[in-house]
């Protein structure tokens, strides 16, 4: 008992415990509050998962029974239907035809994309549970996997644990980590990446092979989920090169050799990138990136448009937008999440001998700035389709489509999540609290307000009335 005790008189323990807590209640009720395949783009991932994993069947008879049987396929779209409760009862103890064959199972690196929410859905099937219990072991897998990596990303952070925790808590990062999609797999993973870089900025310890070998696999797991995010790891640069203790052998140094012929690896990295994009000249994707650099006003401009148009929906769709996009938190609760967020940045209980100076608070926010240029420019290109415009046309078509383009379309505000880490630890104040007990009591009554405001709202959208 009374190591129990000593536990909770630390509180960092109690951060770890409340942070785990919330995150097993609200992704529980998530789980069976959002009624099956409701998160956005749901369905298409359990069939990415049959594809990833190899193929069994699974996906049609999910979509048969569960999906129109069950009656959720009427919900999206339709913001004043409710649960069909009878029909859902009747679907309730239907299993799949067949259990699950090892040898189906063909391993792909991209089942790294769908690892913990797949892991329990099999387990499900080859359990033989009921189909719709199969997908609510996908979605409690994906939230133990949820639960681990934050808990070691508060653990990992030297600062601004209350940030972190804050941002891993957002309820939409909640509902998209919890759920079946890439994203259950990418946020946290991209929000431990930068918290281990950040580890290891603010120790003494030099930097060898084994925390390079951490940062080569957290990398590849980003890197194969969403692209983009790998570049989180460029904050990197902000750790002295004199840190780097990279031997090989007895005598080679590597990093003592990147010190004195750093000239040649920026030349090496510049030919290899003159070289991918002429390689790749013909992809759509290339070709909006090399039209949005030669006629970048034109590029910012489109931006513009963009975010005037769509710049407040985006907002909700960060915080709060759930279901099916038809489900967002008020306009005051987002005045409230907007001024805990900066009550928590400004402020700082911990204390840290070693600081961030403005080069490096700037390279974090160049690095957040350009994961965001680098998503609006793959939508752009996946705009062009939408719009079947021709992505076979050349430089100068494409060069003419920013200023055609009215604005792009398939942002999700929920995309910026894995970013904000980095804005917010660049533009972190020092103001010391020394009442620690009211700082975590208003961070404690909002994460409340904000589980009651989920919870009605989930409600009252798909159950009452």
């Amino acid at each position: 008992m009374k190591k129990l005790i000593d536990i909770f008189k630390n509180k960092e323990n109690i951060l770890y415990l409340v942070f785990a807590v919330f995150i097993l209640v609200q992704g529980l009720i998530f789980s069976f509050i959002v009624p099956f395949g409701q998160v956005p783009d749901e369905m298409t991932h359990y069939q990415l998962i049959e594809e990833e994993w190899g193929k069994s069947g699974y996906y049609n008879e999910i979509v048969a029974v569960v999906w129109q049987g069950g009656g959720y396929s009427s919900l999206p779209g339709n913001a004043e239907a409710k649960v069909d409760d009878a029909a859902v009862d009747s679907i309730s103890n239907v299993k799949f035809s067949k259990g699950y064959d090892i040898l189906e199972f063909r391993p792909h690196l991209n089942m790294i994309r769908h690892l913990p929410a797949a892991t329990g859905f099999y387990i499900g099937v080859a359990l033989h549970r009921p189909i719709i219990a199969c997908a609510h072991m996908a979605e409690i897998f994906a939230t133990i996997f949820f639960v681990v990596m934050g808990i070691l990303t508060l653990k990992t952070t030297p600062i601004k644990k209350e940030i972190f925790a804050f941002c891993l808590l957002i309820p939409q990062c909640i509902q998209q980590c919890t759920s079946v999609n890439y994203d259950s797999v990418v946020i946290p993973t991209s929000i431990f990446l930068f918290a281990y870089i950040l580890k290891l900025y603010y120790s003494d310890e030099k930097i060898k092979w084994k925390q390079m070998a951490i940062l080569a696999v957290v990398s590849l797991v980003v890197l194969v989920t969403k692209a983009p995010y790998v570049l989180i790891l460029l904050s990197i640069f902000i750790i002295p090169i004199s840190r780097f203790e990279l031997k090989i052998g007895k005598k080679f140094e590597a990093a003592s050799f990147f010190r004195k012929f750093w000239y040649i690896f920026l030349a090496l990295i510049i030919v290899v990138g003159v070289l991918g994009v002429y390689l790749l000249r013909r992809s759509p994707e290339i070709k909006t990136l090399v039209a949005d650099i030669l006629s970048f006003p034109s590029f910012v401009s489109l931006l513009y448009r963009t975010y005037a148009h769509w710049g407040y929906y985006h907002l909700q769709q960060m915080v709060g937008m759930f279901g099916w996009i038809d489900s967002v938190v008020t306009s005051q609760f987002l005045l409230l999440f907007f001024g805990m967020m900066v009550y928590l940045n400004v402020c700082i209980v911990e204390k840290v001998e070693k600081k961030l100076n403005f080069p490096r608070r700037l390279l974090l926010f160049i690095v957040a700035v350009a994961i965001v240029v680098l998503i609006e420019a793959a939508l752009q290109t996946w705009t062009y389709k939408y719009l079947e415009w021709d992505t076979m046309a050349g430089i100068d078509v494409f060069r003419q489509y920013n200023t055609d383009l009215t604005e792009i379309l398939g942002v999700q505000g929920r995309y910026w999540i894995p970013c904000l880490p980095l804005i917010l630890v660049s533009l972190s104040g020092t103001i010391e609290r020394k009442k620690v007990k009211v700082y975590y009591g208003i961070q404690f009554a909002y994460y409340i307000i904000a589980l009651f405001n989920v919870i009605t709202l989930l409600l009252s959208r798909y159950w009452m009335g």
